[in-house]
Parts: C-alpha cells; structure tokens; sequence
C-alpha cells in the first residue's frame, strides 16, 4: 500500500503543474477579478487615477473676481471699482457762510463797501456759520471780524449763490447768503488783517457797479444797488415801474 501511494502522488504532481501552466484556478481568476476592479474605479472626485491630479487641478481652479459672471457684470465691477478709488483720493464737503453788502449816504451820495480778497479781487466780508447763529448774526460777526465796522443796520435779505472749488484733495461746495446793511457816515473800518485782508474801499454807486470780482455776485450786487437806491429815494420803484 506504500508504493501505492507513493506512484499515487507521483502521478498526481504532472495533473497540478499542468494545470497552473493552463487553466487558471478559480482562486486565481477571483483575484484578478479583484485587481481589474480596484484600477478601473474611480475616486470619489469623478477623476481616474492616471490623470486625477490634473483634472482636479482644472476643476477646482477658481475664476478671477473680475471675470465672474457675465461681461456686464465684469464691467460694472471695474466701474464701482474706479468710483471708489476716485471717492477715496479725492474727498467732497458742502460748507455755508453769511455776509454783508454794506452801503452809506454820505453827502448824498450812496456808496458801497468793498475788501480786496487774498486773490486780489473786489469782494464783500463774509465767513462761516458758527453753532447757534443764524445767518444774519454771523454776517454781521464776519463783518465786525474782517472789516471793524459796527452799528449795522438791516435792510434786506439779498438772497444766495453757490459755487465750487477745490481746496487741495477736497471738492468743496460753498453756498454764500448776503445781506444789505446800513451804516452811518461816520463809522470808519478798521481792518485787523485776518484772512489776508488788507485793503478795503468805498466806490460810488455807479462805479460799485462794476466792481465786483465775482460774477456769481453780480446778481446780488445788482439787487443791493436797486434797494439802497429805493431805500434812500423812494420814488425809483415809481420811475422803473
């Protein structure tokens, strides 16, 4: 029974060689089952192994700001952009001053007072409001400040004017309110030199006329020379009517 056996086993060792040189075991095919599985799934990003950093790398690439959504839209941002860089180099400010537009009769004759500004133009006194004035106080203030003239007496409100200019990196916007006043013959200025003024003058009706420095103060000076004259001679509503 031993040599049984033994031819047994030597027969039997040719059956097993031959069978992993053909046919694959069941074992064997189950493991390359196993093994084409793995290498064709892809990862949970959708992209395949061999080209799955380079697919990740296009699709998560962020767009840049400027370039989202439609042209409009790329286009409005650039907009708002420039805007808001203009807004922060350049600044803006609205600022409210009251003044005088002063007259007197002396020998019967009307004449108006007149500063020359740092610019060097004719002009009237003026300056800014300050908290609890109201805007005849504070021309009447700016008067006394600028000129030395006191004991001033109210005719009229002249009306307004507003204008801009820039004060270096700001664009300021300056709404002036005049007023016509009265004063004696005998009131003498006295200029202190603040706000670079150092000249002032008196010029006879006709001649005040032409003398403001500022066309935006025509209009006013005009109605100043109409109500002074009506103030001292009431018949000149009658003669212009």
């Amino acid at each position: 029974m031993t040599i049984r056996t033994h031819n047994s086993r030597r027969r039997s060792r040719p059956s097993n060689r031959r069978r992993a040189h053909g046919s694959p075991t069941a074992h064997q095919i189950e493991n390359t089952r196993l093994v084409e599985t793995k290498s064709s799934q892809k990862p949970a990003g959708g992209e395949h192994p061999s080209t799955g950093s380079l697919a990740k790398n296009q699709n998560q690439r962020k767009p840049h700001p400027a370039h989202v959504g439609s042209t409009t839209a790329g286009i409005d941002t650039k907009s708002s952009r420039k805007k808001s860089n203009q807004k922060r180099r350049r600044g803006f400010r609205r600022e409210l001053s009251s003044g005088g537009i002063i007259y007197r009769n002396r020998e019967d004759q009307i004449e108006f007072f007149f500063i020359r500004d740092p610019y060097g133009r004719w002009t009237f006194p003026k300056g800014h409001q300050e908290l609890g004035e109201t805007l005849i106080e504070t021309a009447i203030r700016e008067i006394d400040e600028e000129t030395g003239l006191r004991g001033l007496q109210y005719i009229a409100n002249l009306g307004k004017t507003r204008f801009r200019f820039s004060r270096g990196r700001t664009m300021v916007e300056k709404t002036v309110h005049l007023y016509l006043f009265e004063i004696s013959p005998q009131r003498k200025e006295k200029l202190p030199g603040t706000e670079g003024i150092h000249e002032a003058q008196w010029f006879p009706l006709e001649k005040a006329k032409k003398m403001s420095g500022y066309r935006n103060l025509d209009r006013l000076l005009a109605k100043a020379v109409y109500l002074a004259r009506k103030q001292e001679n009431p018949e000149v509503q009658k003669e212009e009517g």
